[in-house]
């Protein structure tokens, strides 16, 4: 999802008439969104048996939503190499490659997000599962943007904050607030439902699941709204103290990670089904 989030950063600085600063700044862009794809593609075909039949994902590809990811992702990672390769090259094609990436990642973003809506667990259906999962496409993909930019920067002796400026850090902290809100709007939900289902996620949440919450919400307030905010601050100065800059970036792309971690960690856990056990006693001569 990061991945996906940076070709879209890419695919709009290639597109927008941003000049020589928004096609170098294009590169780093594919590059961090390609080293965050890899190891994820990997890592999602480890739970198969054998891996090598993965391809036979693809016979469902009519009716099944776990067929179309497997296909919208097949597609993103060809695609995220061209347009890296493009961009490396200063070819033309990035301007439409690195669009079409992004493109196929969002398509299996939302196949993902359909695979768990399905199964109809009230913290999985309607949009919460979309506002979750694109939001750590617009969260995650700034984040990694910041550090890329950032990094590229100091390596290529570029005066720090040239490639975009505060914009990056700006949306990350537009980005961290609407999804933040999101999950406090459906933190109060959860408490004031009086479905069981919606019930026990909340007893999960201020139960034994209400260390990995706080956690959530500290890390989220650091990575989201404090340390843009500093990196903002230090944008006017950033070119007399250029490794405060860059350390401030990386330390922000790490805080976002761990973030996003622990909000992942709480969407899987927390998700309490549309029967529970006791329920199922309960009705078994009925």
């Amino acid at each position: 999802q990061g991945s996906a989030g940076c070709f879209l950063a890419a695919a709009i600085v290639l597109l927008l008439p941003l000049g020589p600063t928004g096609h170098a700044a294009a590169l780093p862009l594919c590059i961090a969104g390609l080293a965050a794809l890899l190891p994820a593609l990997t890592a999602s075909t480890m739970h198969l048996g054998r891996p090598l039949y993965a391809f036979r994902a693809l016979i469902g590809l009519g009716h099944s939503w776990l067929s179309r990811e497997v296909a919208a992702f097949g597609l993103f990672f060809p695609l995220a190499a061209g347009a890296t390769a493009a961009a490396a090259l200063q070819w033309q094609a990035a301007a439409w490659l690195a669009p079409l990436a992004a493109g196929a990642g969002l398509a299996g973003v939302f196949c993902s997000i359909r695979l768990y809506q399905v199964t109809r667990r009230p913290l999985w259906a309607g949009l919460g599962t979309a506002a979750r999962f694109f939001g750590t496409v617009a969260v995650l993909g700034a984040g990694l943007a910041c550090g890329a930019c950032a990094l590229a920067e100091a390596v290529q002796g570029i005066e720090p904050g040239a490639m975009l400026g505060g914009s990056l850090y700006a949306a990350l902290l537009v980005f961290s607030i609407v999804k933040l809100a999101f999950e406090a709007r459906e933190a109060r939900l959860a408490k004031e439902s009086e479905d069981l289902a919606w019930q026990r996620t909340h007893a999960l949440r201020r139960g034994p699941l209400f260390a990995a919450v706080r956690r959530r919400w500290l890390w989220g307030l650091v990575s989201g709204v404090l340390l843009p905010v500093v990196c903002l601050g230090i944008g006017p100065h950033a070119a007399a103290y250029p490794w405060a800059a860059l350390g401030a970036a990386l330390a922000t792309l790490a805080a976002v990670g761990l973030s996003e971690t622990y909000e992942r960690y709480l969407y899987f856990t927390a998700a309490a089904p549309l029967q529970m056990p006791g329920q199922l006693a309960a009705g078994g001569g009925h």
